[in-house]
């Protein structure tokens, strides 16, 4: 998922050639819905994910909701990055303040 940066769904992990023998499936992981949660300029931070231990396709409304709460962590992750160039630019300042 995080190579592909596209949602990754697996309905259902014990059928899946590709999941059946991930090592997630024997502690309880049968199906799982990702998407990866970018820093502003489109590195990877990491994923969020919803997972069950039942078959579960994930309805368009709960993955509506993962997305919303992705842009939600996206839109934060880009005020930390500002707040951060604001502080540099403030320090930046006083310095150039100090030397008159």
């Amino acid at each position: 998922m995080i190579g592909t940066r596209q949602k990754l769904l697996i309905p259902d992990a014990t059928i899946s050639p590709v999941w059946k023998n991930n090592p997630d499936v024997k502690i309880g992981m049968i199906s799982y819905l990702g998407y990866p949660v970018n820093w502003p300029d489109g590195e990877t931070f990491g994923t969020i994910c919803l997972i069950d231990n039942k078959e579960n396709h994930f309805s368009e409304v709960i993955q509506e909701f993962i997305i919303e709460l992705r842009q939600n962590l996206e839109s934060d992750l880009a005020f930390l990055v500002n707040q951060q160039k604001l502080k540099e630019s403030e320090q930046e300042a006083k310095k150039i303040q100090e030397r008159f």
